[in-house]
């Protein structure tokens, strides 16, 4: 049981630093191409909230 739970750590842990990192990655790219702070914001809300409704 020990061995699937630290797999299980570990997964989330891997999913949820790449989804990060992709975030940082397209904030910087929106940001380079004209964006203020607030619509990167409102964008990134909406990407959450969509993601919560296809898990969900």
């Amino acid at each position: 049981m020990g061995i699937e739970r630290n797999i299980m750590k570990f997964t989330l842990y891997s999913v949820f630093t790449k989804a990060l990192f992709m975030d940082a990655i397209i904030t910087l790219y929106l940001f380079a191409h004209g964006l203020n702070v607030t619509q990167i914001m409102f964008l990134e809300s909406q990407e959450k909230f969509n993601n919560i409704k296809i898990i969900v």
